[in-house]
């Protein structure tokens, strides 16, 4: 969980241009919630070449966690990532 919000402020950081990031982490029994937003330039995730990028570590992660999550994007829209991690 710590490395995806890691890859995900860190890719905000470096390539979005966003002056606002929203972060919230929810516990709630049985899940761990992640609720990421920011208002930078977006990205069309269709075009990212394979193993070039922050996704495929934090796809990588949610698996290895059995995490639903969802990651939409599209140029000049920001970025919205929300996951679930199950607690048990």
């Amino acid at each position: 969980m710590y490395r995806t919000v890691q890859e995900l402020l860190n890719n905000a950081l470096k390539h979005s241009g966003a002056d606002r990031v929203t972060l919230t982490l929810i516990h709630g029994y049985p899940d761990l919630i992640i609720r990421y937003k920011d208002n930078g330039i977006g990205f069309d995730p269709d075009l990212v070449e394979a193993g070039a990028s922050g996704l495929d570590s934090i796809k990588f992660r949610m698996e290895l966690l059995r995490a639903d999550w969802e990651f939409n994007s599209s140029v000049g829209n920001g970025v919205i990532c929300n996951v679930r991690i199950p607690l048990i």
